[in-house]
């Protein structure tokens, strides 16, 4: 992932029941950006209900293509879980996505 204060590396799963990417808002503080910086306020309910918002960084790379500017949701994740975030079906729009359940392997192509 890409900011204005460089690059980071982030532990993401390929989530298909998640409808957008979600990144921690330590990893997206990382690159520069800051929650007053956000488009508009967020709330995920899966377990309860969480507060964030979502913002647009400037470049995200993942499973061998680059969408630029990527709008992401910041949420926090459970420390325990050891991710930095979700990608989500948002990324996948227009794009065949192979899941391959014998050989472990998943192949996105255009």
């Amino acid at each position: 992932m890409v900011g204005p204060h460089g690059s980071v590396y982030a532990n993401c799963l390929f989530d298909t029941g998640a409808p957008v990417t979600i990144l921690s808002p330590a990893i997206v503080d990382q690159i520069g950006y800051s929650p007053r910086m956000g488009k508009h306020a967020t709330r995920l309910a899966a377990i309860g209900v969480q507060e964030g918002y979502n913002i647009d960084v400037e470049r995200l790379e993942t499973m061998g293509f680059t969408v630029a500017p990527c709008e992401v949701w910041c949420h926090d994740f459970d420390d325990g879980i050891g991710i930095d975030g979700l990608i989500g079906m948002d990324l996948m729009e227009g794009r065949v996505v192979h899941i391959d359940g014998v050989i472990g392997e998943i192949s996105v192509g255009s």
